[in-house]
């Protein structure tokens, strides 16, 4: 549903809704149209929501409501870009 990223079960949510799964802290979060991305402080990014054209960065394209390692992600990430329907890296 639109307006709720981390949402992938028609359940839109207007308040904060919490999201766990990563081995470490959220450094940032950036938010795409059906989809969120975050960067750990281990360098990691994990993704969720919809995942049609693969925008979550996983090699799949099954939408996740939990957070799944972006494994396509790689290097040393200084930040995150999402729209609509992609996401994308930027390197240092």
């Amino acid at each position: 549903p639109s307006g709720n990223p981390a949402s992938v079960n028609n359940s839109d949510s207007r308040s904060a809704v919490m999201v766990t799964g990563a081995s470490s802290g959220y450094v940032t979060v950036s938010t795409g149209r059906d989809h969120s991305c975050a960067l750990t402080s281990t360098n990691e990014v994990y993704c969720w929501g919809f995942n049609d054209f693969g925008r979550l960065g996983n090699g799949s394209t099954t939408s996740s409501a939990v957070p799944v390692r972006a494994t396509e992600a790689t290097g040393t990430i200084i930040d995150l870009g999402l729209r609509d329907y992609a996401s994308c890296v930027l390197r240092n």
